[in-house]
């Protein structure tokens, strides 16, 4: 006998879904006076990036100007980094994710909440929160029962509901609207974003690792994290204040 949380679930279905000035050391062999040249130098250019990110007002638009991992804290002391390609970051729980168009990032561990029209969602499983809709992009299941593709599902009066895999895929979707939210499973989540597309995810309680593929990335968190590549080296990234 089909449970009434069920029907109520295949009663969400609908067919079909929506688918420089670069600074030198002082050189001894140098007079006094040219290596005071070059001091002056650095600080000319130091003085120039200060006042540029004044004029920007915004600590991400800072950042994404950057051509490394130049961090900027603010007066509250969130910090904001901007995570480069093939670079790995672990962040703590209530830290935010900040994807721009065009951008996959892989999600290694943890858990995280993504909201943005039009992203894609791959992970096992998969949670659709209260009030929100998505499409199906491949075979999926809940409450027991197969979810064909390009089905759209709403999370409505039956409140938030969860996807698990069919088979051995993971669970692919599309946000139509409001959010879904990632857990931790046999598979590498990913989540990717289209072109004039932009989404923002909320790590979980029990944080998560990310690697941007391709794209751009910013993230706020209130704890400088470690940053990796994939082949294992650290870049401490800078401080800015």
């Amino acid at each position: 006998m089909v449970s009434t949380y069920s029907k109520g679930l295949m009663a969400m279905l609908t067919w079909p879904g929506a688918i420089s000035a670069a600074t030198r050391s002082p050189d001894h062999r140098k007079s006094t006076t040219d290596n005071a040249e070059v001091r002056r130098a650095g600080t000319r250019a130091r003085d120039d990036a200060t006042a540029h990110d004044g004029e920007a007002g915004d600590p991400a638009s800072a950042v994404g100007q950057a051509a490394t991992n130049t961090t900027v804290r603010t007066a509250d002391h969130v910090i904001v980094i901007r995570i480069l390609q093939g670079q790995t970051v672990t962040l703590p729980f209530g830290s935010t994710i900040a994807l721009g168009e065009r951008t996959t990032m892989l999600v290694e561990g943890g858990s995280i909440s993504v909201e943005g029209a039009g992203a894609c969602v791959a992970n096992v499983p998969v949670t659709v929160n209260d009030g929100s809709t998505v499409t199906t992009l491949g075979r999926c299941r809940a409450t027991g029962a197969v979810i064909p593709s390009n089905t759209r599902l709403l999370a409505g009066s039956y409140g938030a509901f969860t996807l698990t895999q069919y088979r051995r895929a993971r669970v692919e979707i599309e946000l139509i609207n409001g959010s879904a939210t990632t857990g931790t499973g046999p598979h590498t989540g990913q989540v990717t974003t289209p072109a004039l597309r932009t989404a923002t995810a909320t790590v979980g309680a029990e944080g998560v690792t990310i690697t941007n593929t391709e794209g751009t990335i910013t993230v706020t968190t209130r704890r400088y994290p470690q940053l990796g590549y994939c082949n294992g080296d650290r870049s401490p990234g800078r401080v800015r204040s």
